[in-house]
């Protein structure tokens, strides 16, 4: 997934599609694996939650959707590696429908943050937290959203910033 990391960043939407498609399609084949090793530590696992955490609310609806599926990919891995399934699991996606199609994707990106908090170690949650504030202070204006929402999710104060984001907009 590390090396599919430059092409998540383009400015160009076909860039991030197809970065997506190929990380969702590796991690796709990752999650039916009989045999797979769910010894490994981890470390890097909030990073790349936060990673694809962050297309969730990508203009491009294509992205968007990718990187929702790249996201309930990794929530099955880390719920595997923890001895669960995903029917013993918390609902992942937020069940709310707005008019607003940002809102929404932000909402998304808050259960992202919620959820993954629960189930990380102090590690994964340094991972994250490190990958989102980043973000935060990036020049493209859907990623410094995005990022603030996914780091203030952790803490679980992201339902007063998405109020407030909501406020300067009307």
């Amino acid at each position: 997934m590390e090396h599919l990391s430059p092409w998540l960043e383009s400015r160009l939407p076909q860039e991030r599609a197809r970065a997506l498609r190929s990380t969702t399609a590796l991690l796709g084949v990752a999650t039916t694996l009989p045999g797979f090793d769910n010894s490994a530590d981890w470390l890097r696992m909030g990073h790349h939650v936060a990673q694809l955490g962050l297309f969730i609310s990508d203009p491009s609806e294509d992205v968007s959707r990718l990187a929702r599926e790249g996201v309930h990919s990794l929530y099955r891995l880390l719920l595997h590696h923890r001895g669960l399934n995903i029917h013993q699991a918390e609902d992942l996606w937020c069940r709310h429908y707005y008019k607003e199609r940002w809102v929404l994707a932000h909402s998304n990106s808050v259960r992202v943050g919620e959820v993954f908090g629960q189930l990380f170690t102090a590690e994964q949650e340094n991972c994250f937290l490190d990958k989102a504030l980043l973000a935060a202070r990036s020049p493209l204006r859907r990623h410094s959203q995005a990022g603030l929402v996914l780091a203030h999710a952790l803490h679980g104060q992201a339902h007063q910033l998405l109020e407030y984001m909501q406020e300067d907009t009307q």
